[in-house]
């Protein structure tokens, strides 16, 4: 069918409508890796952000697929656990079998099969030489995030599952400024009551002792694939034809009033435990950010008026500015929200229009990309003259080489996984305002990338 969808995405429905009803004819659980043997290399084509939520740090020491990039969804998810991948290496699974030795090399992005014991031996000194960077990079933790010449930034820590609190802890942290809460909903069969959710939300809060928490309200869609969604109705059993540009984030919750009424309700009982923040993503405009704020404040005023006990104020909500429409009127969106972040993963992905999981597209997804900056640089300026606070949350934050650049658009509070945290800390206190501005003014001359 010319008409339809491509080769690769009907062979992608065909293998999920077979993997969904394989699980239910055999009534199995959701895979858990917990049995692999310690020191496995997991080898998979793909490997969706829901298994990796399931990868088990302790027993998986690397992941290589064939399908992914760098910059998607299971890449941040491996990342933020410390597991070592490589995502998009054509012709892996072919080559390996499961008696087969394998060396991933994270960072240059190096698949090694059968390596020679010359090969071994540079890789273990590798690792060795990345233990004592982390060492050294330990002793960060206590020391403030101020610049050479006084100015203050904040970094705090992304958290994609419960189990890297204990990283966030160890990284030096000042709080976590991006809980993503899809892990609730992933690998289950049915959607998380409210109750489930407010303990998962004031376990977390309560492990910060009264550092912020920014709590991100479900963003389904794109390479996000919830079952339990699908059983409940919620969203279609065969996703659109672009994910990406269909139904998800605050379009699948204003469309599902509900679904967002039930987290907003378990957010605000949880926000008793601590300072929260809540976070509105994919806003486009600004109609959809106040619907959301006017469900936001319903859900409050109905909670009151049953006797519950709010704080008070609310947590503030604020919108993720991520799309090009968001940035474009981020002053018109920062007369309404209370703060801004700005995700530079999907950013660059709908500026750009490259699929971060494309791998014949993915060296087109560049992060320094002039359009990038510029919007970048708009959002930070309408927040500083609606006087909101900016962030930046995406991956584009974990990089220690875009943080002066990024100070001198303006930025000075930091999102990033917990493990970047004292890299980036580092960058800030080695460099001045006056350094980071002359490095944006030469940059932002460029019209090329």
């Amino acid at each position: 069918n010319l008409d339809g969808p491509g080769p690769q995405r009907q062979a992608d429905e065909v293998r999920e409508i077979g993997r969904r009803l394989v699980r239910n004819l055999t009534r199995a659980p959701f895979r858990s890796y917990s049995a692999a043997p310690q020191g496995t290399i997991l080898v998979a084509e793909a490997l969706r952000p829901s298994d990796a939520a399931l990868v088990d740090p302790s027993r998986i020491a690397g992941v290589a697929t064939e399908e992914g990039g760098t910059d998607g969804h299971t890449a941040i998810i491996l990342r933020a656990l410390g597991i070592p991948a490589v995502l998009g290496v054509p012709g892996l699974v072919q080559g390996t079998a499961s008696d087969t030795v394998i060396m991933v090399d994270g960072s240059s992005g190096v698949v090694t099969l059968r390596p020679t014991p010359a090969s071994l031996t540079s890789g273990r000194r590798a690792v060795a030489a990345f233990a004592r960077e982390r060492q050294q990079l330990g002793r960060m933790r206590r020391l403030p995030a101020i610049m050479l010449d006084g100015e203050k930034t904040d970094l705090q820590a992304n958290l994609e599952l419960p189990v890297e609190l204990a990283l966030v802890a160890q990284s030096g942290a000042s709080g976590i400024g991006l809980l993503r809460t899809e892990f609730l909903f992933m690998n289950r069969d049915t959607v998380p009551t409210a109750d489930e959710q407010e303990t998962t939300y004031r376990n977390v809060i309560e492990t910060m002792a009264g550092d912020p928490v920014t709590i991100r309200v479900l963003d389904w869609g794109g390479e996000k694939e919830i079952e339990a969604l699908v059983a409940a109705g919620l969203v279609p059993e065969i996703p659109d034809t672009n994910p990406a540009l269909g139904l998800r984030g605050v379009r699948l919750l204003l469309g599902r009033p509900e679904l967002f009424e039930t987290q907003l309700a378990a957010i605000l009982r949880a926000a008793n435990a601590g300072p929260v923040r809540v976070m509105v993503p994919m806003i486009t405009n600004v109609a959809e950010f106040r619907a959301a704020r006017d469900i936001y404040y319903r859900v409050a005023n109905e909670m009151r008026a049953r006797g519950e006990r709010l704080p008070d104020p609310l947590p503030p909500l604020g919108s993720m500015i991520e799309t090009p429409g968001a940035a474009l009127v981020a002053d018109a969106l920062g007369a309404e929200a209370d703060f801004f972040a700005i995700g530079t993963n999907d950013l660059c992905m709908y500026t750009l229009a490259v699929d971060r999981g494309e791998l014949d597209v993915s060296h087109l997804y560049d992060p320094l990309h002039p359009a990038i900056l510029r919007l970048i640089q708009m959002t930070a300026d309408a927040a500083q003259r609606n006087h909101i606070p900016v962030s930046v949350c995406g991956e584009m934050a974990a990089n220690p080489m875009f943080t002066p650049l990024l100070l001198g658009l303006g930025i000075r509070s930091f999102s990033t996984n917990a493990s970047a945290v004292p890299r980036v800390k580092q960058a800030v206190r080695s460099t001045t305002v006056d350094d980071c501005q002359r490095l944006t003014w030469q940059v932002m001359k460029q019209s090329d990338p």
